[in-house]
C-alpha cells in the first residue's frame, strides 16, 4: 500500500528507511535452493541456529522469553547502528578535507558531484543543514548528518521537513491538508486504501477540524522514527509467532516461525505493513 510516510521518506526526503531484522551477525544471502532442496533445508537449519544465537542478547531480563519491548529494543539497537554507520560512510565521502566535518560547501559539491542539483534542491538543502548543524559551527559530524539523511529521527528537524512537503502536496496554498491532498498521496485507487487513509487521516486530525495543520502533520515524523518503527515491527513479529498467545516468545516460537524474522515470505509482509 502506498503509504504518505513512505512518500515522506523516498520522494521528498529521498532517504530510505532501513528495517532492522531480527537476525544474527554477519547473516548472508541465502542461496536458492537445489532441484533436490538440500540447500534450502541447510540455509533455514542455519538461520535457525543464528537465531537461537542471539535470542540471549535480545533476552534482557534472561526469562527465556522475548517481550514486545525487548524485540523492539534489539530491532531499535539495530537500526541506529546502521544508521551510525551509513552517516560515518557518508562523511567519509563528503569530508574533503579530511577534518572529521562536513561543511555546506563540501555537501553541496557532493551533491553536484552525484547528479543535477537545481537552485531549488540547493536551497532546500541547504535550509535542512542548517537546522541538523545544532551547534551552529557551519560544520556537521557524523551524528549531525543522521539528521539530514534521517530527520525523522530529530525533532528538530520536524518543522523544516514539514515545509518541505507542504511545498509538494499543498495544492490550494493555504498551509493546511485538506483529506482530498492527503488521500492523493496515500491511497491507490482500491477501497481498502481509501478507506485506510479515511482512517489515518481521522487520527492525525487532533482538533477535528477536518484538515491537518503542521503540528498534527509532524505525527507523522513520530510515527516512523526508529523508536516508532521498533515497535511497530515488534508487535507484528510477536503477533505472527505467538503460538499460545501468551503475548510473548519462546525460543521455539521463534525458531518455528524463523521466516518471520529473517527475510522470508512472512518476514517481507511485516516490512511492506510498516
Amino acid at each position: 500500500m502506498a503509504s504518505l510516510l513512505l512518500f515522506l521518506l523516498t520522494c521528498i526526503l529521498c532517504r530510505g528507511i532501513y528495517t532492522a531484522e531480527f537476525r544474527g551477525p554477519d547473516a548472508a544471502d541465502i542461496p536458492k535452493s537445489d532441484p533436490k532442496g538440500q540447500t534450502a533445508r541447510s540455509d533455514k537449519n542455519k538461520e535457525k541456529t543464528k537465531l537461537r544465537s542471539v535470542i540471549p542478547l535480545v533476552d534482557k531480563n534472561g526469562d527465556g522469553k522475548i517481550s514486545v519491548q525487548e524485540l523492539a529494543a534489539w530491532t531499535a539497537k539495530s537500526m541506529k547502528a546502521f544508521y551510525k554507520q551509513e552517516a560515518d560512510n557518508r562523511l567519509s565521502g563528503l569530508d574533503t578535507n579530511k577534518d572529521g566535518k562536513v561543511s555546506w560547501e563540501e555537501y553541496a559539491k557532493g551533491a553536484e558531484n552525484r547528479g543535477a542539483f537545481t537552485e531549488k534542491q540547493r536551497k532546500r538543502e541547504r535550509r535542512r543543514f542548517e537546522h541538523a548543524n545544532v551547534n551552529k559551527d557551519s560544520l556537521l559530524s557524523s551524528d549531525e548528518l543522521i539528521s539530514m539523511f534521517h530527520p525523522e529521527e530529530s525533532p528538530n528537524m520536524f518543522g523544516v521537513i514539514v515545509e518541505e512537503f507542504m511545498e509538494f502536496v499543498d495544492s490550494d496554498k493555504r498551509c493546511f491538508l485538506s483529506f482530498d491532498e492527503y488521500k492523493g498521496k496515500t491511497a491507490d485507487r482500491g477501497n481498502t486504501d481509501q478507506r485506510t487513509a479515511k482512517e489515518s487521516f481521522k487520527r492525525l486530525d487532533q482538533d477535528n477540524d477536518g484538515r491537518l495543520n503542521k503540528e498534527e502533520m509532524k505525527l507523522w515524523l513520530a510515527a516512523v522514527n526508529t523508536s516508532s518503527q521498533a515497535k511497530n515491527q515488534a508487535q507484528r513479529q510477536v503477533s505472527m509467532a505467538d503460538d499460545n498467545k501468551d503475548g510473548v516468545l519462546s525460543e521455539m516460537e521463534i525458531v518455528n516461525h524463523v521466516d518471520v524474522f529473517t527475510g522470508g515470505r512472512e518476514g517481507q509482509t511485516v516490512r511492506d505493513e510498516l
